[in-house]
């Protein structure tokens, strides 16, 4: 179908290309220089020229959304059919249609065009340290320019209302067809997120609408008020979420069909059955999908929680922070994963037909937190719940769990 494969596109991972590359490592930017990043006028030359079908790209969405200002009467645009993709814990969102086949992994998601050849989207997300913006955007472009030729920065501007920066460039042809590569990152919280699109110059050319329709990220609505009480209207109005049935009334499935092992860390594993699907497994997480749907996802992760950590104040903290985002957050009753006390909470973003419900379930071993996350729409905790819980008591340390 002409797709490119991920690793057919730029090796542009973020600072935190070691991304949870190892356990209790969180990502960081490159080291802090001794004396002030040097400008962009310093990167590289454009050896291969300017990337002419980007900014031909820009200037064309530019003049299009000058003239929607201007016109009184211009039709309003109707927002394209399509399915959202939450990301970074499902506070962030981007809408795709059937022009793109999405490939997802625990902290990024591949949109491969399925009829045009070299074009892909490539979305990632992940712990950052702070710092002032444009030293940020400094370092970023050193780091580009170190592995691109002719980096071009853009003027900044925001996504879903955090500042972000843009770069541009063209890649090393190596032979083969000239592409355009556009990258943007912004910070949301201690998050940073990096989308890059890279396109030959037909893909630019003819696709512009696709692609930055897509590149178009959304925050997650926020409750207008904090839903405290069950008196709360905006929870109210929400019923009790699947995912919090499923977690204290269901119980786990029978074992059933040939069974997996993946290992997470400190003797930690998974047993898990074929009706789910290992996509990526890397030094500090694990990610799965449900055979049947891609839909249905399951995110384990492991950090480094400090000295003495307390359980119940990190479950504290996180829900504290879903509060602020979610309309709806269930603290669940307590379980075990393994022989080590567990924490669950539930919580739903979208709504309707886009509705996605998502159980977290933390524990601690020593020093280090493990949590795991199962999001999918609330038919599949209602249908497959006991399937569920049968994946979380597969989680043990050591030998098999009796």
């Amino acid at each position: 179908m002409g797709a490119i494969s991920p690793r057919r596109l730029p090796a542009t991972a973020l600072w935190l290309a070691g991304v949870l590359a190892s356990a209790g490592q969180a990502a960081a930017p490159p080291p802090h220089p001794a004396t002030p990043p040097q400008p962009p006028v310093h990167l590289r030359p454009a050896v291969y020229g300017k990337p002419a079908a980007i900014l031909e790209a820009l200037d064309q969405l530019a003049k299009e959304r000058a003239a929607a200002t201007r016109s009184a009467t211009r039709p309003a645009v109707k927002q394209p059919p399509g399915k959202w993709f939450y990301f970074n814990r499902n506070t962030l969102a981007v809408r795709y249609t059937d022009f793109w086949q999405i490939e997802p992994s625990a902290a990024s998601v591949m949109f491969v065009a399925r009829k045009v050849p070299n074009l892909g989207v490539l979305l990632e997300w992940g712990p950052t340290q702070d710092l002032p913006p444009e030293e940020r955007a400094k370092l970023h472009a050193q780091w580009l320019a170190e592995r691109y030729a002719g980096v071009e920065r853009l003027r900044d501007s925001r996504i879903a209302g955090f500042p972000a920066h843009y770069f541009i460039w063209v890649e090393d042809p190596n032979g083969g067809e000239r592409r355009e590569s556009w990258q943007a990152i912004w910070v949301d919280g201690t998050t940073l997120c990096q989308v890059t699109v890279t396109a030959p110059i037909s893909g630019w050319a003819h696709h512009g609408q696709e692609i930055f329709s897509l590149i178009g990220v959304y925050t997650v609505p926020k409750p207008k008020s904090a839903p405290a009480a069950a008196s709360d209207p905006i929870a109210a109005a929400i019923p009790q979420l699947q995912a919090a049935i499923a977690a204290t009334h269901d119980k786990p499935a029978d074992a059933k069909g040939k069974e997996h092992e993946a290992a997470l860390s400190d003797g930690w594993k998974l047993r898990f059955a074929d009706s789910w699907k290992l996509v990526e497994s890397e030094g500090s997480y694990l990610f799965l999908t449900s055979a049947a749907s891609p839909d249905v996802t399951v995110a384990i992760e492991w950090i480094g929680a400090g000295k003495e950590p307390s359980l119940d104040n990190v479950c504290k903290r996180q829900r504290q922070r879903l509060a602020e985002r979610y309309a709806k957050v269930e603290a669940l009753p307590n379980r075990t994963i393994g022989a080590s006390p567990a924490r669950q909470t539930a919580w739903i973003s979208g709504a309707g037909a886009e509705a996605c419900e998502t159980l977290e379930v933390d524990w601690l071993d020593g020093s280090k937190l493990f949590r795991a996350s199962i999001s999918g729409p609330p038919d599949f905790f209602k249908e497959q719940g006991p399937d569920v819980l049968r994946l979380l008591a597969d989680i043990a340390k050591g030998g098999k769990q009796p």
